[in-house]
């Protein structure tokens, strides 16, 4: 019974996992629309929190930050750079 439910396990994994180029894309694609609609996201957040609207922009350039680095890192092309 266990050996099965590894077997399905594995598959499973197998199924889910990105492949490094893809991934990257993916985080590419998050990057570009968190970075498309910046303003749009800051004044949301602000009617919502009632942050600041300069505190909510720099939140906002912080998550472009956060999906981009990963997704340089997952660029086959930029990743050797980074690591030097």
């Amino acid at each position: 019974m266990a050996e099965g439910s590894r077997a399905v396990s594995q598959e499973q994994f197998e199924e889910i996992i990105v492949k490094t180029g893809e991934r990257g894309e993916i985080l590419r694609r998050a990057y570009e629309a968190i970075n498309e609609r910046a303003d749009e996201l800051a004044l949301v957040m602000t009617l919502e929190m009632g942050k600041p609207l300069a505190e909510s922009k720099a939140e906002i350039n912080r998550a472009k930050v956060v999906s981009l680095l990963p997704a340089l890192r997952h660029d086959p092309k930029t990743s050797n750079r980074l690591r030097t």
